[in-house]
């Protein structure tokens, strides 16, 4: 195994229990599905579009510590990189927001 895998791994360990309990998020919501409804739909996507900001994250990791041992040009890398971050800040962002509409969506309607 290459040296950079090798760095990477410690890292890449702490993301696993978030993505298990992103997981386990989806799970939940689709098996109270019926009983949830609409909620149910923005909270599997918001907690889908987490998994998907974490699993980003960690293909990041990765893709950076491949481009480094290859010797790509700190200018071009560091630009990729940061495109990679707003990426994944923005899929973590509407997953965020999508996990906010799944509370509203449960909200009872006030009473008149």
């Amino acid at each position: 195994m290459s040296d950079w895998v090798l760095a990477a791994l410690p890292q890449l360990a702490f993301a696993v229990p978030g993505m298990l309990l992103y997981v386990l998020g989806i799970s939940l919501c689709l098996a109270r599905r019926r009983s949830l409804g609409v909620a149910s739909t923005y909270a599997s996507l918001g907690f889908g579009l987490l998994l998907l900001g974490a699993l980003l994250g960690a293909g990041a990791q990765l893709w950076l510590g491949w481009m480094v041992q290859d010797g790509h040009a700190g200018s071009s890398l560091s630009m990729r990189m940061t495109a990679m971050g707003i990426v994944r800040t923005v899929v973590s962002l509407t997953g965020t927001i999508a996990l906010l509409a799944a509370i509203l969506a449960r909200r009872p309607a006030p009473d008149a």
